[in-house]
């Protein structure tokens, strides 16, 4: 091989991964805490120049997507929406996360999938690193807001941290070959815990235990294991809903009960981080109602919830929905639903093999992140486990025998 093409590669390797690396530290790459210019933001324009070089056909799709969604959400916000309010930087922040699935896609069948995982297994170990710095030590890293005793590093807050933990650990159990994925798999779920992130909490348990589960060959028989694990949960949660407890709530209070307030629209008037998101999702809903489906305008979730602020609740309440799927149903509308859709279509597609290997695990992997991205704050919170989500994608389509063999990736050749 060409020692000078190498060195070209491994240059544009590390210049690739470092733009992810920069998106996904947007929190604190930036002036200052209430600063809105941050150094990916600042690098964009030259990496859309980039971009239209090297990918000018699906560049072209790239412009249809986001100029449609920044037409339907000036006519939504200023026409539809009774807040008559355009919020030009959050529907940038839609944009960047369209942005990101054309790069992602793009940078990973460059890179290679190897060299991606090696770069994520090296991303949580360094998380985990500096968490617990900071759990022994106290203190806060720069030009992040204290949320002690929580541990956020980087992160805006402990949930989005919990979150890039619990994508990471999954990808990690999955293509991590030695035993250590074990110790990682406790330290990320004693910070998860830590951190009250009880829906990330279970979404990792989870898929990890039926992973671990699934490797039983009568489950990988076609929905075998599927409608087992599907009767055996819902058993469960049915039976003994108030008997187990997650964080001090029983999974009544988790799981049974904000779907019952969901169902019949109920507000609840009591202070907490269940209440809040269960609040944003039924608000939610009534300003769809409202909207005809076509959604309240990107950002106008934030004024949603601070006219809905349960009095005598505004200093434990959170402004944002804090679930990044609703919140996008919740501003876009049926152009929010047609993009998870184009996800969901793409996502299918490039898994064909894995999902007639072992559809179960498949369901339950994405299922998992789901659950897990709900609890996001919104489209710009955490362009990390963007990245892990679009990744998943090319992981499957690549090795499509994994969740079989979660070892599979380690006995395959070096790309």
């Amino acid at each position: 091989m060409d020692i000078r093409n190498l060195s070209i590669t491994k240059i544009k390797t590390f210049a690739f991964l470092s733009v992810i690396t920069i998106a996904g530290l947007s929190t604190i790459l930036r002036v200052n805490m209430e600063s809105n210019i941050t150094l990916i933001r600042v690098i964009l324009p030259f990496l859309f120049i980039f971009m239209f070089v090297n990918q000018n056909k699906k560049m072209k799709s790239f412009l249809l997507i986001s100029g449609s969604l920044f037409v339907y959400s000036i006519l939504v916000s200023l026409y539809i929406s009774r807040f008559q309010r355009f919020d030009i930087v959050f529907t940038f922040h839609y944009i960047i996360v369209i942005f990101l699935f054309f790069y992602s896609d793009y940078i990973i069948k460059y890179i290679g999938v190897i060299r991606v995982t090696h770069y994520l297994k090296r991303l949580l170990q360094i998380l985990l690193l500096l968490a617990y710095i900071q759990y022994f030590l106290g203190g806060t890293y720069p030009n992040t807001q204290n949320r002690l005793p929580m541990i956020n590093i980087c992160f805006w807050n402990e949930n989005e941290f919990s979150a890039i933990l619990g994508g990471l650990t999954i990808i990690y159990f999955l293509i991590e070959k030695s035993y250590i994925k074990y110790l990682i798999l406790i330290a990320s779920l004693y910070l998860i815990h830590y951190s009250n992130a009880r829906l990330t909490l279970m979404a990792v348990m989870l898929f990890i235990t039926s992973l671990l589960v699934l490797q039983l060959k009568i489950f990988r028989i076609k929905y075998f294991g599927f409608i087992t694990g599907t009767i055996i949960i819902s058993s469960i949660i049915l039976v003994c809903s108030e008997q187990i407890h997650i964080d001090e709530a029983s999974l009544k209070e988790i799981i049974i009960t904000p779907i019952e307030r969901i169902i019949n629209l109920e507000p609840v008037y009591n202070i907490g981080s269940v209440a809040n998101r269960l609040n944003a999702i039924i608000y939610g809903t009534f300003e769809l109602k409202k909207s005809y489906t076509l959604g309240i305008g990107p950002g106008n979730s934030i004024p949603m919830m601070i006219e809905n602020i349960v009095p005598g609740t505004e200093k434990y309440t959170a402004f944002s929905m804090h679930n990044f799927i609703y919140q996008t149903i919740t501003e876009l509308g049926l152009f929010g639903l047609l993009l998870f859709y184009l996800l969901i279509k793409n996502i299918w597609i490039r898994t064909k093999k894995i999902r007639k290997n072992n559809f179960t695990l498949f369901f339950l992997f994405y299922f998992s992140l789901t659950m897990i991205i709900t609890s996001l704050s919104g489209p710009h919170t955490n362009y990390f486990f963007i990245f892990i989500f679009y990744f998943s994608i090319s992981l499957f389509n690549k090795y499509p025998n994994i969740l079989m063999n979660y070892n599979y990736i380690n006995s395959q050749n070096k790309e």
